[in-house]
């Protein structure tokens, strides 16, 4: 009895830890659809280590201003990746 209890609480939390990490990358992916630097950054620590494609590749923290730097690059709205593949 003991045992089966573990199992159902395990596959409880892991469900709810499922839709935290998927609510947390979908509010992601629509901060930079929206080109949201703030949304991007916020869900990161703020002594997270950050590796990007762009120069410099890898630094300590969150910077909104940099990702706001990038995404101001972007001469068209970002489209989903969803809506690409239709």
């Amino acid at each position: 009895m003991g045992t089966t209890i573990l199992r159902e609480n395990a596959a409880m939390y892991a469900s709810r830890d499922e839709a935290k990490i998927r609510e947390l990358l979908e509010s992601m992916h629509r901060a930079h659809r929206d080109k949201n630097a703030s949304g991007i950054t916020s869900p990161y620590a703020e002594d997270a280590a950050v590796f990007n494609l762009a120069p410099p590749l890898a630094h300590s923290g969150r910077d909104r201003a940099e990702v706001q730097a990038w995404l101001d690059t972007w001469g068209t709205p970002a489209k989903s990746a969803r809506a690409i593949s239709r």
